[in-house]
């Protein structure tokens, strides 16, 4: 209740929403609110701050822990979504959504708590390769009485070069869609912040 009325407090009387000072009518800018839909009123001061913030956000990513953490991820999420697989003999491909977010959010820990294409590029990446081998993998499994990765060292190597077919043959309409979907939430997640200027 107290939010609402500060909001509109802030409308009526142009007061800036982050450090309450007035601002001259011929000054006010609206932007778009944290929901996305109430604008709020920023003086020129603070939205600048914001920008800045924003900005800072996306520079000296720090691309090693970036990839150790979403590696890590990775193959946590995928492992735990294989072994649910076998264990129900159904690939719950609705899992992959959240793979996706669990995937962008250690990239973006990793990275310093940093934002940007260079994490989502990573993000998205890992979150389509997880994808990829842990349903080709189950997939594999289901139709080959040889588990994956037990023969040589060749033998896996020209399986990991197959197991995408196996993926791409499992997954069906819904299974690509929700792949889909979670690629989206692993850019989303890592997508650059930005100020934006309603009026």
């Amino acid at each position: 209740m107290t939010e609402e009325v500060k909001t509109t407090d802030n409308l009526n009387k142009n007061i800036c929403s982050k450090c309450s000072k007035e601002v001259p009518e011929a000054e006010k800018k609206m932007y778009e609110g944290d929901d996305g839909k109430t604008p709020i009123c920023i003086c020129d001061e603070c939205a600048n701050k914001i920008k800045e913030e924003y900005e800072m956000a996306t520079k000296d990513v720090n691309i090693f822990k970036c990839l150790l953490f979403g590696i890590t991820a990775s193959f946590i999420t995928g492992l735990i979504w294989y072994w649910i697989a076998v264990a129900t003999h159904t690939m719950y491909d609705i899992v992959v959504i959240g793979l996706g977010f669990i995937i962008a959010i250690a990239c973006s820990m990793g990275a310093g708590n940093k934002k940007g294409w260079k994490v989502q590029l990573i993000a998205i990446l890992l979150t389509l390769l997880t994808i990829i081998y842990a349903e080709g993998i189950f997939a594999h499994n289901a139709v080959s009485p040889e588990p994956v990765f037990s023969g040589g060292i060749l033998k896996s190597i020209a399986e990991l070069i197959v197991l995408p077919l196996f993926a791409i043959t499992s997954l069906g309409f819904i299974g690509s869609l929700f792949s889909m979907i979670a690629l989206y939430v692993a850019f989303a997640v890592t997508k650059k912040e930005e100020l934006k200027l309603i009026k």
